[in-house]
């Protein structure tokens, strides 16, 4: 496994996770009508999604700005199933795994 990681910088997952949560939390703050999509992706979608004990630093950042990035939809309004799985899809494709 050293090999894999070899000269990255490493998080551990709770930091990782944490790192996501704040992303999305400042999206919703930007998205208000993201609230209801953002509860469900962090209590339940996220540590689904981010449970590896050790993550690359720099993919962590990368996929941090884009969730923070994720744009205001009026969809979400209406549709919060849809941005759960626009989150949840954002993190997935971050490869992070």
């Amino acid at each position: 496994m050293a090999g894999f990681f070899e000269g990255e910088e490493l998080v551990k997952m709770d930091e990782a996770r944490q790192s996501l949560r704040t992303a999305i939390l400042i999206n919703v703050a930007v998205c208000p009508a993201h609230e209801l999509a953002a509860y469900y992706a962090l209590e339940d979608h996220l540590s689904r999604e981010v449970r590896r004990p050790f993550y690359e630093l720099k993919k962590v950042e990368q996929c941090s700005l884009v969730l923070m990035m994720t744009p205001c939809t009026p969809q979400a309004q209406t549709d919060s199933i849809y941005l759960v799985n626009l989150y949840i899809a954002v993190i997935r494709s971050c490869s992070l795994n």
